[in-house]
């Protein structure tokens, strides 16, 4: 038996109410957690001004020497004078440990003394935490391929409870290293395969729209983060709270559903046409897709034996299926093959798959690292480091409700090009502006807004790319081409924390670099080809065609093979 998924999902309508819950429920369930542990670095790992630690009676302009940094003269951070009463000005490192500005609480810097010698601890936290994202991008993601979204999904928010509350406890900073990769790890795990989910809830024509719109949740998280940590000011409570959230996500594991495109790719018809018949029914409209999907009556009479169908269902139900399936059963109900089944591998066997996920590897590198970069650097911007944080994820709404206006109209090539120029000329600007003009005018603003237009165009980009990613890889290497595209991803943003520790040396080249690169990968996005109201693909041979086969003849293509054999008698 054969039916058109895509044809069945645009039919439920776009204001489906089952599916809009759905869509909301997996949203909600991995964009909180997911963001809030990805960012929280920024507060739990907050560098407060410092200086040594000094004896009674003694002030900070006797005791501390001063430093020329960046041209101006400060008081130093790591050294104070050996003999406040000698004119040697001889210095040593703060025997005594050091003061902390109280202004932003108790982090993992003022509790390990993560400053000086060991003022690079908190960048090397984050990137354990991000190594572990690249190995749960590869693992969890073909997990998912083989075992299914859901289960992948939600096993991964539980263990993250447990990960993420022994952070908040362990009494060592290696320890607690340690296990930001096992956090970082589940964390990627629930974060693609929530992404997938909520993709293949809807139709080609709405995925523009839903996988943009998916990242308004991410923006809400940032908020709230943002208003968490300004209230929270200990990181032990702040790193348990945000543990604690997923507990949300267990009554879910009840209501979220498999992904329906999934069953139907790995010859699970019959629970497919469950779900979408179950969400016909929320609209009360429980015939709605009486043209497209059946419910295996053929099956049913086999079950029975001989052919009393009424020791498995009623009377009334048979006639119902009968009426579901009378227009769409041709031929025998004989069990048919699964869709294609990939591996990695089958990447490099295609030179059309090869150019355009390299191409996907590299824009997931640029993206992660000017995006997570910039984030990263929002705490080193001058003014309130919770207003920073704020604003910064502020400027990311008008990049997704824009990106998803454009998309609908404009398709995928042209707006990523050019969000990728805008990026990287506004960080341009902003890394040869001076803090100062000649008559001494205080301009840091300046450099700051030029900050977020560069945040505003990367995070346009990055919300295309991760939805431009799933269309570019068929079903049953999606989640791997995914966690691949990912991978490279990730290892850029083991990379992105180092960003904070290179400004403090060289203050202009995180900016210089991360603008270079978005104007270059920019251009060589054109090379893709162009998926506006394309169907998901379903296998290579379908990209293979893409430059060949009509627009109307492609969408043809979307007919995904379901088993109806496969449902056990106690389902029915």
């Amino acid at each position: 038996m054969k039916f058109d998924v895509d044809k069945a999902l645009t039919r439920l309508g776009n204001f489906n109410r089952w599916r809009l819950l759905m869509y909301t429920c997996v949203a909600l369930s991995f964009n909180v957690s997911g963001t809030w542990h990805m960012m929280v670095v920024v507060f739990t790992g907050g560098e407060p001004d410092h200086h040594c630690n000094l004896p009674p009676n003694v002030t900070k302009e006797d005791a501390i020497p001063k430093e020329i940094v960046h041209g101006k003269s400060v008081y130093s951070h790591c050294k104070q004078y050996i003999n406040l009463s000698s004119e040697t000005n001889e210095t040593e490192n703060c025997p005594h440990g050091w003061w902390y500005d109280p202004d932003i609480g108790k982090t993992t810097v003022t509790e390990w003394d993560l400053v000086c010698d060991r003022n690079f601890y908190v960048e090397t936290s984050q990137s354990v935490f991000v190594a572990g994202v690249l190995v749960g991008a590869l693992l969890f993601t073909t997990m998912a391929d083989r075992f299914g979204r859901k289960p992948v999904h939600f096993a991964c928010q539980w263990a993250m409870i447990v990960i993420g509350t022994l952070c908040a406890v362990v009494p060592d900073f290696t320890s607690f290293a340690a296990l930001k990769f096992f956090n970082g790890a589940l964390r990627e795990g629930t974060g693609l395969t929530g992404i997938v989910l909520t993709c293949e809830l809807w139709q080609a024509s709405m995925r523009s729209v839903t996988g943009v719109g998916m990242q308004l949740f991410w923006s809400l998280a940032w908020f709230s983060l943002a208003l968490l940590a300004y209230l929270i000011r200990d990181w032990r409570q702040l790193q348990l709270v945000i543990s604690l959230v997923s507990l949300f996500t267990i009554p879910l594991f009840w209501v979220i559903p498999e992904s329906i495109i999934w069953l139907a790719a790995n010859g699970k018809g019959h629970e497919a046409a469950d779900l979408l018949r179950k969400a016909t029914t929320w609209d009360g409209k429980p015939h709605a897709l009486d043209d497209i999907i059946g419910d295996g009556t053929e099956r049913l009479m086999s079950i029975a034996g001989d052919g009393d169908v009424s020791n498995h269902v009623t009377n009334q139900k048979k006639q119902q299926v009968f009426k579901r399936l009378r227009d769409l059963l041709k031929g025998d109900d004989k069990k048919e093959d699964d869709g294609p089944k990939y591996t990695l591998l089958d990447i490099f066997r295609s030179r059309k798959m090869l150019l355009y996920s390299s191409i996907m590897c590299s824009l997931w590198f640029v993206n992660t690292l000017v995006y997570h970069g910039l984030t990263l650097l929002s705490s080193k911007l001058a003014g309130n480091i919770y207003l920073n944080f704020f604003f910064s994820g502020l400027v990311e709404v008008p990049a997704y409700i824009v990106c998803i206006l454009v998309l609908q109209t404009l398709g995928r090539r042209w707006p990523l090009c050019f969000h990728h120029v805008l990026t990287g000329v506004a960080l341009l600007i902003a890394s040869f502006l001076p803090e100062e003009t000649e008559s001494g005018t205080d301009i840091k603003w300046l450099i700051t807004v030029f900050a977020l237009i560069g945040k505003y165009g990367i995070t346009f980009s990055f919300a295309e790319v991760v939805l431009y990613c799933q269309e570019i890889y068929p079903t049953n290497l999606r989640n791997a081409g995914i966690g691949l595209s990912s991978l490279f991803g990730r290892v850029a943003n083991i990379l992105a924390p180092f960003s904070t520790y290179v400004i403090k040396f060289f203050p202009g080249f995180p900016g210089i670099l991360f603008g270079v690169m978005s104007i270059v990968i920019g251009f060589v996005s054109l090379l893709l080809p162009e998926t506006l109201g394309r169907p998901l693909p379903l296998s290579i041979e379908d990209i293979e065609n893409w430059d060949r086969i009509p627009r109307k003849r492609s969408e043809e293509r979307g007919v995904v093979k379901v088993d109806t054999d496969s449902r056990q008698d106690e389902e029915l």
